[in-house]
């Protein structure tokens, strides 16, 4: 039997493997997972990407980076210092339920509302208000 294979549980399963193994899943392993075929991952990743849920890598479609988790190394400049403890809290938070089989993107609305919980507030913090998500 096949397991269900949607932008949800494709994350999920995604999530779940950094934890164990401290790495990304191939795109074959996801296959043998879902009982796919790898084209049907690869387009499943590609709609995850498409839902921000992800990043692949550009000539291969292996995934790079599923916040908070990147598979390669990243190189950018941090432009606002905040506490660790409030970094650590708001990580808690946004991040918290990312290991959920029912996972879902923030809405617009409810990032701005965590960002403002946690004192973030300003250009850097400041994202469109919607029910989209974000």
């Amino acid at each position: 039997m096949k397991m269900q294979m949607d932008t949800s549980s494709l994350h999920y399963a995604i999530i779940r493997h950094f934890l164990e193994r401290q790495h990304a899943p191939l795109i074959d392993e996801l296959a043998v997972e879902f009982r796919q075929p790898r084209e049907a991952v690869v387009a499943g990743l590609r709609a995850l990407q498409d839902y921000h849920g992800v990043v692949l890598h550009p000539t291969s479609s292996e995934i790079w980076v599923t916040h908070p988790f990147s598979a390669a190394p990243t190189n950018f400049w941090v432009r606002s210092v905040q506490p660790l403890a409030r970094v650590f809290d708001l990580a808690r938070v946004w991040y918290g339920w990312h290991a959920d089989p029912d996972w879902q993107k923030w809405s617009g609305e409810e990032a701005k509302a965590i960002f403002e919980r946690f004192g973030l507030t300003g250009p850097t913090w400041d994202i469109p208000t919607s029910a989209a998500r974000f």
